[in-house]
């Protein structure tokens, strides 16, 4: 089973590098500056970024390339008697470490980045003087290669680019009468220590100059879904929107008094309490404090992914906490059983093992039980083994052991940002985690019920 699971695995890792954009040149259609499609996105030193679009994928993702010349950099910042001046590759430049650092940190606002796509990147041979290119490379910006400036325009004129501000600005750039200046390509040029480029007349120059000596412009190219740009704002907004909902719930619910007829208790040990999926939903007692009594249900009710972004994400943000407390919340539980649910503040540990940070604590009514409480509610692995209820395997999403057993989510972080700790078919607490995008793991709610009427 541990093969199985290792193979489903691998091939969803596989299909979603697949769908990764690149440099297939195979749909190059060469525009033409006089009638190509232009879009705004970004600044640098303060002012906008203007972009080519060069093409537009299947999916509308756009690969954009910046209408001006930003800066004038080395290839590749080492000593001109630099033994490594015979081995300089893309994948190892400091022009490549730029861009996919401080020029992306810099030029972009945090929605703006959630739509800059990492896409893969051939870094073929020079054609005519077959230097090696180097090792085929994953990036978020990059510079185009010589097959791509030659496929993607129409002439030399339309490759001619000037300067963002004023030459006099940069450092070294040399600008021919008419404003234009020559800018790089990633690829080589007749040896390992020179880089192909365009020169200011538009001619793709494949022989090239030296990486590191010459300073040349700099035209970033990149694949930018603009939808994922629109969702990452919208979902900032919901957020805020969310955020104040659940601050005048607090407010409003400190009040209300319960009706505890509405659960019942069995040996101590279960309760059943609300309904979900056509069935009444059994809850294992975890704790008693005072007043009240933490629950988590008997059985997995649904599986979802813990956000379905491929983002770095905390419980405070991820949209499973937003459909516990919102979906669930609503249709699980009668307005009566949801007075009874406590708001209860949410201590967002990070994962002590990965050293990976748990966010901010929350506010929640229903919420993911973390890795401490999962080692500590429970007594050896079997105990925390879990089969689903009729309605969560619906799809054939949830995976499912041969002995009805399945995986369920913590909200506690894994190894990294986009993973998050689960349980796995054995019970056992996987604290490297799942990619956050997984949607066959299964949920299992916990909440805080109160005892007692409120006065």
């Amino acid at each position: 089973m541990k093969k199985i699971l290792a193979v489903v695995i691998g091939m969803i890792m596989l299909m979603s590098l697949a769908v990764l954009p690149g440099c297939n040149l195979g749909r190059a259609k060469p525009i033409s500056l006089a009638s190509c499609e232009t879009v705004v996105l970004g600044k640098y030193h303060d002012i906008d970024l203007e972009w080519i679009v060069l093409r537009t994928n299947e999916q509308g993702e756009k690969l954009l390339l910046s209408k001006y010349v930003i800066d004038a950099r080395l290839y590749n910042e080492i000593e001109p008697g630099d033994p490594g001046r015979d081995n300089q590759s893309w994948g190892t430049s400091t022009l490549r470490g730029w861009l996919n650092t401080d020029f992306i940190e810099n030029s972009f606002d945090e929605f703006e980045k959630k739509g800059i796509i990492q896409s893969y990147e051939a870094n073929g041979n020079n054609k005519k003087f077959h230097t090696k290119g180097g090792d085929n490379t994953y990036d978020n910006v990059f510079v185009l290669s010589i097959d791509e400036a030659e496929a993607y325009f129409a002439s030399d004129e339309d490759r001619k680019a000037k300067p963002l501000e004023d030459p006099a600005f940069y450092d070294e750039l040399w600008v021919d009468e008419d404003g234009y200046c020559s800018w790089w390509l990633r690829s080589p040029g007749c040896e390992a220590g020179c880089g192909a480029n365009v020169r200011s007349n538009g001619f793709v120059y494949l022989r090239g100059d030296d990486r590191n000596i010459y300073r040349l412009g700099v035209r970033p190219a990149m694949w930018v879904s603009f939808g994922r740009i629109d969702s990452a704002i919208m979902n900032e907004s919901l957020h805020a929107k969310y955020e104040k909902e659940q601050s005048e719930r607090i407010a409003a619910e400190r009040t209300v008094e319960v009706d505890l007829s509405l659960i019942r208790f069995v040996n101590g040990q279960t309760a059943y309490f609300g309904n979900y999926g056509g069935e009444k939903l059994v809850w294992r007692i975890l704790d008693k404090q005072d007043d009240k009594v933490l629950l988590v249900t008997e059985s997995i009710v649904y599986s979802s992914a813990y956000d379905f972004s491929e983002k770095d994400m905390t419980w405070e943000k991820c949209s499973l906490r937003k459909w516990l407390n919102n979906s669930f919340l609503n249709e699980a539980f009668s307005q009566e059983e949801k007075k009874m649910i406590l708001m209860t503040e949410i201590t967002n540990s990070g994962n002590k093992d990965k050293k990976v940070p748990g966010g901010n604590n929350t506010e929640d009514k229903v919420f993911l039980l973390s890795l401490d409480e999962a080692e500590t509610y429970f007594h050896g692995d079997s105990s925390r083994q879990t089969a689903a209820i009729p309605y969560a395997k619906k799809g054939n999403v949830l995976y499912v052991d041969e002995n009805g057993y399945s995986l369920w989510w913590l909200r506690t972080p894994g190894a990294t940002g986009a993973a998050a700790c689960y349980v796995d078919h054995l019970g056992r607490i996987q604290t490297g985690g799942m990619m956050n995008r997984f949607d066959y793991i299964g949920v299992r709610p916990a909440i805080w019920v109160a005892l007692k009427e409120s006065k």
